[in-house]
């Protein structure tokens, strides 16, 4: 007695219905982020590597939100490297304090961290008030937002030095604080180097794990960027997945701080004294002075442009709610050693502009 045959896998059809199905759902996230962005979709990955001071913004972003031209700047429109005729350029350069603005539409980069549109930063409000000035009329007023998240002096130095002083800025603005300073100085932290700017930055180690290793990890890890920066559906699925995994490391992360403070006792910071101090201000000071000497150089002139952390401002002004929580969300409470901190600092940087 014969068994009857076992019947016959349709290999073309269950190949068909995948390559089908991957299209479909292709498609379908396209239109998603279409609806979502108002744009076609590019990518959705928000930096990409440089050379120099580790990332930029990303020329190809899809996003509602923040617009990045061809160069990485933050504007929605191109900015070209040579420079027109008849035109004052304004370039600023610094971290996330020039992403801000005084009006226009407000996104959360992370809950309780806003930021406006990219039509509405701090170079858009800059640009309008001098296209305002009388003494400037006939003038192209061009302000270029060069500002990258995270930036420290040390990312900003070696982006103007190897790569903005070519744009020919007649002036160049540095936000110089907030990433740099702000906080109380640990004692021991610049023999050990491992407090503001002379710390690792927080990208490092993903710049390292993408560009330098060649691991099994960091070829999975290139290839599925590779494929987000082709596929929408790819992308999706990969941003999706992260938010759970970030979502799930936070809980974590929570819970064993709850267990720590539940069962050890906290150590309350040695803070530096004013030496120590001093030697961080100075090692800033050294970046911003190679900064000033390729300005005069090139004829261009420089400022630094010294943004406040609302911690301090709220000792020198009534915060509105508004600033108040998004304080609360981002530095907690701020000692009045912080503010003496952060305030010699600034008092020193400014001592420095006068005399360069």
């Amino acid at each position: 007695m014969t068994s009857a045959p076992s019947p016959e896998i349709r290999w073309h059809r269950i190949i068909g219905v995948i390559i089908l199905a991957l299209l479909l759902a292709e498609g379908a996230a396209r239109l998603a982020v279409y609806a979502w962005s108002g744009q076609p979709y590019r990518s959705l990955s928000p930096y990409v590597w440089s050379p120099y001071g580790v990332v930029r913004n990303n020329p190809r972003l899809t996003s509602p939100a923040f617009v990045n031209d061809r160069n990485g700047f933050r504007d929605v429109q191109d900015f070209s490297q040579r420079k027109p005729a008849n035109t004052l350029r304004v370039m600023l350069l610094g971290a996330s304090t020039m992403y801000s603005g005084l009006q226009g539409n407000v996104w959360d980069v992370i809950p309780g961290t806003q930021r406006v549109d990219s039509r509405s930063t701090i170079a858009q409000f800059l640009r309008d008030r001098l296209a305002a000035d009388p003494a400037l009329a006939g003038l192209n007023i061009e302000v270029i937002n060069a500002a990258v998240n995270m930036n420290r002096i040390v990312e900003v130095s070696s982006a103007y030095l190897a790569e903005y002083a070519q744009w020919s800025p007649d002036f160049v603005i540095v936000g110089g604080s907030a990433n740099n300073f702000g906080f109380v100085l640990p004692k021991g932290s610049v023999r050990r180097r491992d407090y503001g700017f002379m710390s690792t930055h927080v990208w490092r180690s993903e710049f390292e794990r993408i560009v330098n290793r060649n691991d099994l990890l960091s070829a999975f890890e290139n290839g599925v960027r590779a494929l987000g920066d082709h596929s929408a559906a790819a992308a999706v699925s990969a941003k999706l997945l992260s938010k759970v995994v970030d979502a799930v490391f936070g809980r974590s992360a929570a819970m064993a701080r709850r267990l720590e403070f539940a069962h050890q006792s906290t150590k309350a910071i040695v803070p530096a004294d004013w030496d120590e101090y001093d030697q961080y201000v100075d090692e800033y000071l050294g970046y911003a002075s190679a900064m000033v000497a390729l300005a005069r150089h090139n004829r261009q002139h420089i400022a630094f442009f010294w943004e406040h952390l609302l911690a301090q401002i709220g000792k020198m002004k009534q915060l509105t709610e508004n600033e108040k929580k998004l304080l609360e969300a981002n530095l907690g409470a701020s000692s009045d050693l912080e503010a003496a901190f952060t305030f010699h600092a600034r008092d020193r940087t400014a001592a420095f502009c006068a005399q360069s």
